[in-house]
């Protein structure tokens, strides 16, 4: 219901519930990524008054454990431990690293030192989450939810509980910080970009993106486009057409034009294709 101004180049996009009350609002404007909705952008004009970073850091250090403790029968087995930030909103960060491992038998309780504050910054982190190795159905180790605690505790117990849902969020990075050419695709799937390089988020989650769904170009991005189901990068060189139905089996095709995109700010999206600005004129795929 406002209008959004920007004095640099800004892509913006609205988030996945087109029913949110918040109208909450996604954001690229050359600096670090961001989010912003009608209960921090309005106020006095221009809008937008404030915003977010679209960011949950992950923990650097790993947890501190010691036996409380030890079981009593069963089979030894090496335990480690995790712990992740969640926000107001939450969202949940990619985990720290894993504590040092306890040979323990089950039954064991364990206390959990030494956990960090949140970081610096507007994230919204308000409280952490501890997951602890167990093996899964196939027999291979995998960390699953032991705890919730308020971001204000630092220490906490591992009363031998019956563990929760497998940890999801593993390599959830944050996007880079100077990353442009924010744009909504398809599936709950955001893309953005940055030197030579095309980043897709979690479907869903708009702050997480992984390592493993990034595509990378050989010349340097200057913007996204799509239609129907095309995602085409524009470059200094030959655009690239990007197509799938999941971040994880994405395929990348550079196009048979050498049509560089000379200016972001150019681009058109049609139903039918693209159409920017090259160094021969309007270019269209």
């Amino acid at each position: 219901n406002f209008w959004l101004s920007y004095s640099a180049i800004a892509h913006i996009i609205r988030g996945f519930d087109q029913q949110d009350p918040t109208e909450r609002t996604y954001l690229t404007d050359g600096s670090a990524p961001k989010w912003t909705d009608n209960t921090i952008a309005l106020g006095s004009t221009p809008y937008p008054q404030a915003s977010r970073e679209l960011a949950v850091p992950a923990p650097i250090s790993a947890p501190v454990t010691a036996f409380g403790t030890d079981g009593t029968d069963g089979t030894q087995s090496t335990i480690f431990y995790v712990s992740t930030f969640v926000n107001d909103l939450g969202w949940e960060s990619a985990p720290s690293p894993p504590s040092i491992g306890l040979l323990m038998y089950p039954g064991a309780t364990v206390n959990i030192t030494s956990l960090e504050a949140a970081p610096a910054g507007n994230y919204g982190i308000n409280r952490r989450r501890i997951y602890r190795t167990q093996a899964d159905a196939t027999g291979a180790a995998e960390f699953f939810f032991l705890r919730e605690i308020a971001i204000g505790s630092t220490s906490t117990t591992d009363d031998a509980r019956t563990l929760g849902d497998l940890l999801a969020t593993e390599g959830w990075l944050p996007p880079p910080a100077g990353a442009y050419g924010l744009i909504a695709l398809w599936n709950g799937m955001h893309a953005l970009l940055s030197a030579k390089t095309v980043h897709f988020c979690e479907p869903s989650s708009p702050y997480a993106y992984p390592i493993r769904y990034e595509v990378a170009t050989s010349d340097t991005t200057i913007a996204t486009a799509k239609w129907e189901q095309n995602l085409l990068v524009l470059t200094t060189g030959k655009p690239v057409l990007i197509q799938g139905q999941d971040p994880a089996g994405m395929s990348d095709m550079p196009l048979g034009m050498v049509h560089p995109c000379v200016a972001a700010r150019s681009v058109v999206s049609f139903g039918h294709g693209v159409v920017w600005a090259s160094n021969e004129g309007l270019a269209y795929a």
